[in-house]
């Protein structure tokens, strides 16, 4: 996995994402006490945003995906829950959602999403 603090995060650039927590229990409610870990992962042209939840002695790894028009962070409450379970999680922004992006002129296809999950999976997990 790639980091890069130079490129946007939702911790410290993007606060959006902050007006969905209402609808979550309190209990699930993202905060800066239990923010997600931020990094980046770069495959071929996308520079894919990833939020982690991380839990050291799991042995069992959540990827958490979102649908089209949506992010990882939005799905930070449920990832938080998982983690209190002692679940590792990552969530990830599929472009051209969230904080990710490609430098490529092509236009994104759906295709790609399974390519980068597909890519991302196997490169998690070995």
């Amino acid at each position: 996995m790639n980091s890069n603090t130079n490129r946007l995060a939702y911790n410290e650039t993007e606060v959006y994402w902050k007006n969905y927590q209402r609808f979550f229990p309190e209990e699930l409610r993202i905060n800066d006490n239990n923010l997600p870990d931020e990094e980046w992962w770069v495959w071929n042209d996308y520079h894919i945003h990833l939020d982690r939840m991380t839990a050291l002695d799991s042995n069992i790894k959540v990827v958490l995906l979102h649908g089209a028009g949506g992010n990882g962070r939005l799905l930070a409450p449920y990832a938080l829950m998982l983690q209190a379970y002692g679940y590792d999680v990552v969530s990830l922004d599929l472009p051209p959602y969230g904080l990710s992006y490609t430098e490529s002129v092509k236009s994104m296809e759906y295709y790609d999403w399974i390519e980068i999950i597909s890519e991302f999976i196997k490169q998690e997990f070995n």
